[in-house]
């Protein structure tokens, strides 16, 4: 039975809290929330393995979104989210799989051109840094590296690509979650979800201002460890940046419920 939802307006410190239950969602059960981002990269992989089938992959960040949430509901209710919630979306009805895979190839044409003007914003900057990560043993590729993190146009490049990326990846989170829980269509959903951000646009902007201090708090530590230990830097980049990943998606369950009054939402934070 769809749920029946009614926008509503939260307050600009509303955008705090829901990255304070985003770690909190998380904490509940670190390692199945990860297991999903994981089985999603990898299946990811493997898709883009495969000519222009891998395209595929950049039409399914909707439906991850989508997984989180209902993962993130099953976690605050004491159950333990699995891998087998990606067919979840798709028990529904055809009608609603049909809208979910419309979302993705649209979302798929705006990521492409996300891609492309990150880009074109760092000059080439982080390709070039991707290809020097696979040269560990060479310590001039290491030191070329050392310079390119730290370098202004890769962090503006890459903070504009995640900024983006995580516009795109709410809007569609909430239209995806409409077709789900609502039951309404492809252009329906996508309407609701705009409206919705911009009515509650200074929670949305607190959200993403407080998103954008933790990342870049963690930013700082690896960049201080990366001139102490670049090796261990590495490490610490690459396990916090799963973790800042992972806890966005748990976090878009909270916006979501907060956005629109639905039977859906999780029991009031004090």
């Amino acid at each position: 039975m769809p749920v029946e939802m009614k926008l509503q307006h939260v307050p600009a410190s509303r955008g705090a809290m829901w990255v304070r239950q985003g770690f909190r969602a998380f904490a509940l059960r670190p390692l199945a929330f990860m297991a999903l981002l994981f089985t999603y990269t990898f299946a990811s992989l493997l898709l883009f393995q495969l000519p222009w089938i891998g395209l595929v992959a950049l039409a399914c960040p909707p439906l991850l979104a989508l997984v989180f949430m209902i993962g993130t509901q099953l976690a605050l209710n004491g159950r333990i989210p699995t891998p087998a919630l990606f067919a979840a979306p798709f028990r529904v009805s055809r009608a609603q799989s049909f809208a979910l895979a419309k979302l993705g190839v649209l979302f798929l044409l705006l990521s492409v051109g996300v891609v492309l003007l990150g880009h074109w914003a760092d000059g080439g900057s982080l390709v070039r840094a991707m290809g020097l990560m696979s040269r560990q043993d060479n310590p001039a590729a290491q030191k070329e590296l050392a310079e390119l993190f730290v370098s202004p146009q890769l962090q503006f490049g890459v903070l504009l690509r995640f900024g983006l990326i995580a516009f795109l990846m709410l809007l569609f989170a909430h239209a995806s979650a409409l077709v789900h829980w609502g039951a309404h269509g492809t252009a329906k959903s996508l309407f609701f979800s705009t409206v919705a951000v911009w009515r509650n646009k200074a929670a949305f902007v607190v959200y993403a201002a407080t998103g954008f201090l933790v990342q870049m708090g963690f930013s700082m530590l690896t960049s201080v460890l990366f001139a102490i230990a670049p090796q261990i830097a590495s490490l610490v980049m690459l396990v916090t940046s799963v973790v800042l990943a992972t806890v966005f998606c748990t976090s878009l369950f909270f916006t979501f419920v907060d956005s629109f009054e639905a039977s859906i939402t999780p029991p009031a934070e004090s």
